[in-house]
Order: structure tokens, then C-alpha cells, then sequence
């Protein structure tokens, strides 16, 4: 008998459990690659004209999260759902080949804005080093990711 009484305390527990009230709907997880919100962009060429800014995440893996064209002054990022371009909104700081220190490109629904040391060095012909940078992400609902990045700018020749 005393081996069955823990069989009738649980046999009463379930069958208080039971409840015909619906669980709760909880949103699915944004989708992520490496516990970030920006996904690997696709290989992207250097426009026809001017020149293309392209970052990479520090993270082991490096991946490809944005890039930039100083001829229309767009970025292109990729979420789950898709690549995306974004219009420049702001900028400042000194520019190099096409690209501000500071720039904020958006739409109504996404953000991206960073903060960049571009260098020009004497072994890069047709471009700039992006040595250092913070990218951070804001969707409209939600908080900012910041993510450190490194990066280049490359320009087809003459395009500077």
C-alpha cells in the first residue's frame, strides 16, 4: 500500500489539472543568425558609378551585414525577410570616397546607423579601410542591436 500512495497523490494531481481555458499565444522569435537580427547579405557587386561600402561583423564567421552605394545613397541589409534598401536620412563627420563618419539610413519600419573610422592608406588603390565601427539596428517595434564592424570601401577606378 505505501508504494501505491505516490501513484494516488499524482493520479489526484493531474486530474484537478485538466482546464478547458486556451493557452496563451506567445509571437514566434525573430529569426537570428549568430543571436543577431541582421542576416548574411548576399554577394553584392561595386556599382557602375561611384563607390560601395561594404561591413562585416567582427564575430567569428565574419559575415557580410551591410553595404552602402555613394551613388544613390542607399544601404542594403538583410533581415528574415529579406535584403532590404534603406534611403540615407542623415549623416556627418568627414566624408571619404562617398561616406560620412555618421550615417543613418531608414524607412518606416527599419534603421541602421553607424559610426566608422574610414582611412584612407597608401596600399589601397581605389577605396578606404573601414578599421573600427559600431553598426547598430532599430526595427520599429523593438530595441537596438549594435554589433562592432569592420569593413571596405571599394570604387571601380577613377570612380573616387
Amino acid at each position: 500500500m505505501i508504494r501505491l500512495l505516490p501513484l494516488l497523490l499524482l493520479a489526484g494531481c493531474s486530474a484537478g489539472a485538466a482546464s478547458t481555458d486556451p493557452l496563451p499565444t506567445v509571437a514566434p522569435a525573430p529569426v537570428v543568425e549568430d543571436g543577431l537580427p541582421l542576416r548574411t547579405l548576399s554577394t553584392q557587386p561595386l556599382p557602375a558609378q561611384g563607390c560601395a561600402l561594404f561591413l562585416w561583423t567582427i564575430s567569428p564567421g565574419r559575415k557580410l551585414v551591410l553595404m552602402a552605394r555613394s551613388d544613390n545613397a542607399t544601404s542594403r541589409i538583410a533581415l528574415a525577410g529579406g535584403e532590404i534598401d534603406l534611403a540615407r536620412a542623415a549623416q556627418s563627420g568627414p566624408i571619404l570616397a562617398g561616406f560620412a563618419e555618421r550615417a543613418r539610413f531608414a524607412d518606416a519600419s527599419t534603421s541602421v546607423e553607424w559610426s566608422l573610422r574610414i582611412e584612407q592608406r597608401a596600399d589601397v588603390t581605389d577605396g578606404a579601410v573601414v578599421s573600427e565601427g559600431t553598426l547598430a539596428y532599430t526595427p520599429a517595434a523593438g530595441d537596438a542591436v549594435a554589433v562592432p564592424v569592420t569593413g571596405i570601401v571599394g570604387c571601380r577606378p577613377g570612380q573616387r
